[in-house]
Order: structure tokens, then C-alpha cells, then sequence
């Protein structure tokens, strides 16, 4: 691998990218940052764009990168993962990536590496060794297995096969038909209250509690549609937002715009799965067309923890259940501009705790 500075071997950077998005991708442009020869942070991925767009998916990669704070990164080119061919780039691939290094560049990030991926293998483009990096390229294998799987694999990473399967705990099973969804309370802080009790006893339970049965959570349909106590609870999981959560669910202040200090600290993984059990039991089993609060707090939460591919799915589902949705909306743009959580702005994007990923699809 050709560098002037040492960066992590590119098998760890691969696993590094597929453990933040949490799925292998195929036909993609990724960007991995790397700071240091042991550490790998903020992920961001696109579709391999065609010949008449490679200029404006650069810009926007580019873009994504310098709002992220990056200073060096590692570009992956993902090509087919059941192809057969020796990972290489074609004229096409090539040009897309020349367009990418200049874009970074002028956005003063620095190329440390291009490698492409395919059929599982790899190779450094930007070694020229064939003792180092085999025309054949070297094989993948078990990602699990690297240094960088196994600590993931000890943060709660997993890889599913493919993106579908990062939605697979909202997969539509209506709930029978003996569970009514019941009228809202019209009391957002009452519900905000037995809201912080299901999640506290979720938290404490780890592991060792069933799924929220459709009866328990049925409440949470009415109540997620009242604006106060949507944006009550999403706030709730954040680091040091009970105070701020009464406030909006009492209606002192409206919107999560400003969330002040529970902006400056990464989420509580325990925390954020709690309310990750419950309200995919909601979008699993609520009636259509009532399914997108519960999707749209799903989605912003995983774009909050980082994972941008969950998150950008999740978005879709909700504006497909319900066309228009704001938070959805919300959620999509900030994806589609490659836009942080702030607390990464604060923590830097390369801390190794929650690397963050930004998703863009075009």
C-alpha cells in the first residue's frame, strides 16, 4: 500500500466500514476517514454514480467530508460482490475516482489509499508491488475475524448480509386483532413518564426481557402522533435529556432544534436499544398509515448513533407510510448532505467510540 504516512492495513479499514454501516455494500464509492496507523473513523458511502454524475457525487462526498472535519481518508470502490473478475477498475471506475481525489483535495483532504473491492477481494490501487497487492487481489474472508470485527463485535456491531436486513426488526406483522389501538391520553407528560419507566426497565432487563408484547405498546400509537410527546421522548434518550424532554413534552419550548448540552455527548448505546425494542415493536404491528412516527424516531435515532444506511431505510419507510412526513423529511436531508450527529463535531470524527456513518444514494 503506497502512503507517506502509516495508516491501518486495508483489510481492518474494510471492516472497519462494513461494521459502521452495518452491511456489506455493492456498487458503491466509500469513504473511510483515518487519523492514525490504529484507528478508523467516520464512514460515508454512495451509489457508483454513472458517467454524466461522477463530478456531482464527488462534490457531494467531498462536501460530507469537509463538514465532518476529515483530514485523510481511504477510498473504497465496491464493485459486485458475487462477480468473479480480480478486483480492478475500468475506465468509468477510474475517472470517477480521479474527479473524487480532486474534489478532496481541494477540500484539503488527503487520499491515503484507493482500494477496490470485488468478489471478495481486495486490492490496493495505488500499489504497484505485486508482492504486496497481487493483481488477483487478496481475499476478504471473515471480517469477524480482524482485529477491528472483534472489537465492533464487543460494542454491539453486527454485519447483516444486506441492507434489507438492517430494517428486518420493522418488517410489517400486524398485531392481532384482538389489540386495539387505544384513543391518546391528550396528557404528553403523563406519557412521557410511563415512556422513561418502560425504557428504564428495558435498560435494566438488558438482554433478559422478551419483546414488548403488542398490548404494552399500543399506547405509544395515539401517543407519538402528539408532537409535544414524539419530540419528548426522542430527546429523552439522549445523555442528560429528562429536563429537556419535560419541557417539551409541557410545551415551554417546541422542537428539537436546540438541544443545548445533550448535543455534546455520543449516545448511550443501552439507552438508545431500549427505546429501539419498543418503538420497532410499534412500526412492526400499528395500523398503516400509522406506522411513520414510530419510523421517523427510529430513523433519526440511527442517524443520531451514526448508521446511515438504517437510518436512511427507516426515513423511507416512514415517507412511504405516511408521503410528506417532516421528521422524515428531516431525517433524508440531513442524510442527503452527508450532515453529523453534533455531538461528532464535538467528540471529532475519528474518536473511536460510535464512528458515525453519513449514507447518500443517487
Amino acid at each position: 500500500m503506497h502512503s507517506d504516512r502509516e495508516i491501518p492495513p486495508l483489510r481492518e479499514v474494510i471492516a472497519h466500514a462494513w461494521f459502521t454501516m452495518g452491511y456489506p455494500p455493492a456498487r458503491s464509492l466509500v469513504l473511510v476517514c483515518v487519523e492514525s496507523a490504529a484507528s478508523a473513523g467516520f464512514v460515508a458511502r454512495v451509489d457508483l454514480p454513472l458517467p454524466q454524475h461522477r463530478r456531482a457525487v464527488a462534490a457531494m462526498l467531498a462536501s460530507a467530508a469537509h463538514r465532518a472535519g476529515l483530514r485523510s481518508v481511504v477510498v473504497l470502490v465496491v464493485l459486485d460482490p458475487a462477480g468473479q473478475a480480480p478486483p480492478a477498475l475500468d475506465r468509468v471506475g477510474a475517472t470517477t475516482v480521479s474527479a473524487l481525489r480532486s474534489r478532496l483535495r481541494q477540500a484539503g483532504v488527503a487520499v491515503l489509499d484507493v482500494a477496490v473491492v470485488s468478489a471478495g477481494h481486495y486490492r490496493s490501487m495505488d500499489c504497484s508491488d505485486p508482492a504486496c497487492c497481487p493483481p488477483a487481489g487478496r481475499p476478504l474472508g471473515d471480517l469477524r475475524e480482524t482485529s477491528t470485527g472483534a472489537s465492533m463485535i464487543l460494542r454491539g456491531r453486527t454485519v447483516v448480509d444486506d441492507e434489507g436486513g438492517l430494517v428486518a426488526d420493522v418488517a410489517r406483522r400486524a398485531w392481532p386483532e384482538e389489540v386495539e389501538v387505544p384513543p391518546g391520553s391528550g396528557r404528553p407528560v403523563d406519557d412521557l413518564a410511563r415512556w422513561h419507566e418502560m425504557v428504564a426497565v428495558r435498560v435494566r432487563a438488558a438482554d433478559g426481557r422478551p419483546q414488548p408484547a403488542p398490548a404494552d405498546v399500543a399506547w405509544l400509537v395515539p401517543a407519538l402522533e402528539d408532537g409535544r410527546f414524539r419530540d419528548a421522548a426522542l430527546v429523552s434518550l439522549l445523555p442528560g435529556g429528562r429536563g429537556l424532554a419535560r419541557a417539551l413534552a409541557e410545551g415551554r419550548i417546541t422542537g428539537v432544534a436546540q438541544l443545548g448540552a445533550c448535543e455534546q455527548r455520543s449516545p448511550d448505546a443501552d439507552v438508545f436499544d431500549a427505546g429501539r425494542i419498543l418503538l420497532a415493536a410499534v412500526a412492526r404491528g400499528a395500523p398503516e398509515g400509522r406506522r411513520a412516527e414510530a419510523l421517523a424516531v427510529l430513523a433519526w435515532m440511527s442517524w443520531w448513533q451514526g448508521v446511515g444506511a438504517r437510518s436512511r431505510l427507516l426515513a423511507a419507510l416512514a415517507l412511504r407510510d405516511r408521503p410528506g412526513h417532516r421528521l422524515a423529511g428531516l431525517v433524508d436531508t440531513l442524510l442527503l448532505h452527508g450532515v453529523p450527529p453534533p455531538w461528532v463535531r464535538v467528540d471529532g470524527a475519528a474518536n473511536g467510540e460510535g464512528v458515525p456513518s453519513s449514507e447518500s444514494v443517487t
